[in-house]
């Protein structure tokens, strides 16, 4: 609807209250001032609205008058960092258990930036027991590790989370929590990278697009690095959680109507 008066004949026959922003309290006042349509709304002064009323009355009055006051995205920004942690489900103790944990986040963060389309630089990997257990002795520590070379590869993420795992590791303390954090995020081409780093694996870019899509196909960790458990008993107990209404079809409850 581009033609100026199939828009003024919209806003002559809209109600007050289909317009955004004008709910039930403004509505009411606005009545009170005889403002019943979308066009009688433009065609109040707009500082006068501001001064009564607020910035975004003012600016839904600018963008019936066809000025743009908010603008349209195409779809969300690019996060600058990556995130995965997890609580575990019972205190872990051993180095073994917290690399299978470590690994397990990296290469969920390492998913979640190739469908991003961009390459980390660095990456933060923690550790920490429980914080509020007075008889039980605290320990928290990070350790960031950048990369040589900016990667989205899987397997080049794990090693350096269990680089900086090793780093920050301590013996005797039961950890409640770790996750990994990939960080300063780049496009394909555009990092300043070290003329002597070693050049990223060959062929890795397509391997790993492979088990992307092997992965969306047949589910998550169908294809994972060797270090992944398929079912770890450090894994956080999800038994209680609420169904996922709204992101997953068979979670939606159905009823049968006779």
């Amino acid at each position: 609807m581009r033609r100026p008066e199939q828009v003024s004949a919209l806003l002559q026959h809209a109600p007050i209250n289909e317009v955004w922003g004008v709910g039930r309290r403004l509505f009411e006042q606005l009545g009170g001032m005889g403002v019943a349509t979308a066009a009688q709304l433009a065609e109040q002064d707009p500082k006068a609205l501001r001064r009564m009323f607020s910035v975004t009355l003012e600016k839904t009055l600018r963008e019936l008058r066809g000025e743009v006051c908010y603008v349209l995205e195409d779809g969300p920004a690019p996060k600058k960092m990556i995130a995965c942690s997890r609580s575990f489900s019972e205190r872990v103790t051993e180095l073994a258990a917290l690399r299978e944990a470590v690994a397990s986040y990296a290469a969920r963060a390492a998913e979640k930036q190739r469908a991003q389309g961009e390459y980390a630089c660095a990456l933060q990997v923690f550790i920490q027991t429980g914080q509020f257990n007075e008889r039980e002795r605290r320990y928290a520590n990070v350790a960031t590790v950048p990369l040589l070379t900016p990667s989205s590869d899987t397997r080049d993420l794990v090693a350096t989370a269990l680089a900086g795992l090793d780093r920050i590791f301590r013996p005797s303390f039961r950890y409640l929590k770790a996750g990994v954090v990939l960080m300063d995020l780049v496009a394909p081409g555009l990092a300043q990278t070290d003329m002597f780093a070693p050049a990223p694996r060959p062929g890795g870019e397509r391997l790993m697009a492979v088990m992307d899509r092997i992965n969306a196909e047949f589910g998550c960790g169908t294809v994972r690095p060797a270090r992944v458990p398929p079912a770890p008993g450090w894994r956080m107990k999800q038994e209680l959680k609420s169904p996922a209404y709204v992101s997953r079809w068979d979670e939606i409850p159905s009823t049968n109507c006779l």
